[in-house]
C-alpha cells in the first residue's frame, strides 16, 4: 500500500505544481483584457502584465525546485544514517 501512496502523493505535487505554474499568467492575462477592454487602456499593458505573470510562475518554480532539493536531501540522509540499536546490542 505504501508505493500506492508514493503515487498518488507524486500525482498530487504534478497537479499542484501545474495549477501554480498556470495561474499566475492567465491570472494577469484577464487582468489585462479586462483593463483593455472595460477601462480602454491601450494594448501596451500586455506586455508588463504578461512578464509579470510569468515571472511570478518562475519564481513559483524556483520555490518548488527548492524545496524538493530540500526534501531529497533530508531522504538522504535519513537513508545514510545508521539505525542505533539498543544499549546491549553493540
Amino acid at each position: 500500500m505504501n508505493g500506492w501512496y508514493k503515487a498518488f502523493e507524486y500525482i498530487t505535487w504534478v497537479f499542484q505544481l501545474g495549477f501554480s505554474l498556470l495561474f499566475p499568467p492567465v491570472c494577469c492575462a484577464a487582468a489585462c483584457w479586462w483593463l483593455t477592454v472595460k477601462l480602454g487602456v491601450g494594448y501596451w499593458v500586455w506586455v508588463p502584465g504578461l512578464l509579470l505573470g510569468l515571472a511570478v510562475a518562475g519564481a513559483t518554480f524556483a520555490s518548488f525546485v527548492r524545496y524538493w532539493a530540500r526534501q531529497q536531501d533530508k531522504e538522504d540522509k535519513a537513508a545514510q544514517t545508521p539505525r542505533r540499536s539498543g544499549f546491549n546490542g553493540h
